[in-house]
């Protein structure tokens, strides 16, 4: 298999960068680059009409709809109260009929829990209570700037008493006891205005905002389920539709690479491959795309999910050790094979041209297959034509395709 795939991979390198059996020249290979990059355009601008009309899933799951399944699952996960889950002042705007479209995206479920926040939004008695919520801030408000200035006045009193300023020549109008009975009066007035804000605040009684809750509570996971499943088969689609557009490219240009082969017409030939390659680059990356999408979004995450629920820590960190000590394996033996190659390359050509081993010098009798020293071929087969090559040579002597 191995030497198919590199067999198949010269025969590739050589139809597409070899003109008569000769390297394409620079400029050559310069407006074959520019070609390239210029087909990658095309073909992915083709793939993006084709694609153009797939709906994509934000457009189904609105961000409204995604943000509160979030906070009913973080309740649900910290087991918090589920009467704050939405509080007073996120209903104090007003939603239109397309606002639901826009917000909640067009899915049954989020249409539904829309339907049921602007049913809540409407309500009466909320807007009611926010009408008095507005209304007791800002006494709060005033009530907070008029004890500021009872406190500043409070101050300029206890510095005139320090300073035993005759009280007849003050130019303050109170004194200093009944300015603190105005501030603590209002104080108390602050501490029943919010307990009055903290009733109205606590909307968990009304009907509405009990129904809109009810509905949350049951159906956000099954929110979340139909988002997965919903990106899930839009990457599926996606490579359908671009898969009805790569096909057919990939079938025309191949019968025309076939076609220019056989008349002779190397150039056109060439420019034909660069398509089918890039066509198949593209088929590869959206089938890789979905594969990701399925594996480790949905198989991967139940394996480990099943693995922690048999509490398997330990396997995780022995195979943890294992794959560094195996990657650490391969790379020591890299570096060790490429110190242990013999000779560098100034050293090997000499030895190629004078005759010798090209790995380590020895001087072989005449018809002898192997190194007498070092045991390794003297020749090898050209993968391109298949005539004998001195063992390290760059290029075949035959039919000069370069060597690996």
């Amino acid at each position: 298999m191995h030497r198919g795939v590199k067999r198949w991979w010269h025969s590739w390198r050589k139809a597409l960068f070899y003109h008569d059996g000769k390297p394409l020249s620079s400029g050559a290979q310069l407006a074959l680059f520019f070609y390239s990059i210029l087909v990658v355009w095309l073909i992915g601008k083709g793939v993006a009409f084709q694609t153009a009309s797939l709906d994509p899933p934000y457009r189904k799951f609105g961000y409204r709809c995604i943000e509160l399944a979030e906070r009913a699952k973080e309740v649900q996960e910290h087991r918090k109260g589920w009467e704050g889950i939405l509080p007073i002042e996120e209903l104090d705007r007003q939603m239109e009929p397309g606002d639901v479209q826009h917000l909640f995206g067009s899915h049954p479920l989020c249409q539904e829990l829309g339907r049921r926040l602007k049913a809540l939004i409407d309500d009466l008695e909320i807007r009611s209570r926010l009408k008095a919520i507005k209304a007791l801030e800002r006494r709060i408000t005033q009530l907070q700037i008029e004890i500021r200035q009872r406190e500043r006045q409070y101050s300029n009193m206890l510095l005139e008493r320090i300073a035993q300023v005759d009280r007849n020549r003050s130019i303050l109008v109170s004194d200093v006891d009944h300015i603190k009975e105005e501030i603590e009066e209002r104080k108390r007035q602050i501490a029943r205005l919010k307990r009055q804000l903290r009733e109205l605040r606590d909307i968990s009684q009304i009907p509405t905002y009990r129904a809109f809750i009810s509905f949350l509570q049951q159906r956000w996971k099954e929110i979340f389920k139909e988002q997965e499943r919903a990106y899930l088969l839009h990457s599926f689609y996606h490579l359908l539709y671009a898969a009805s557009f790569l096909l057919p490219t990939l079938l025309l240009f191949w019968l025309l690479y076939r076609f220019f082969h056989k008349r002779g017409f190397q150039i056109l030939q060439r420019l034909s491959l660069v398509v089918v390659t890039v066509t198949l680059f593209y088929l590869v990356f959206y089938l890789f795309l979905l594969i990701y999408e399925v594996i480790p979004k949905v198989w991967l995450r139940e394996l480990f999910k099943w693995l922690r629920s048999l509490n398997l820590q330990l396997f995780f960190s022995i195979f943890g050790i294992l794959f560094t000590m195996f990657l650490f394996w391969f790379i020591i033996t890299l570096l060790q094979r490429r110190s242990a190659t013999p000779a560098k390359r100034g050293v090997k050509t000499i030895y190629l041209r004078e005759g010798r081993c090209g790995f380590c010098g020895a001087r072989p009798r005449g018809g002898d297959r192997y190194c007498f020293l070092c045991g390794k071929a003297l020749h090898g087969p050209c993968p391109a034509c298949g005539g004998p090559v001195p063992t390290g040579a760059s290029f075949c002597p035959n039919c000069s395709a370069k060597q690996k």
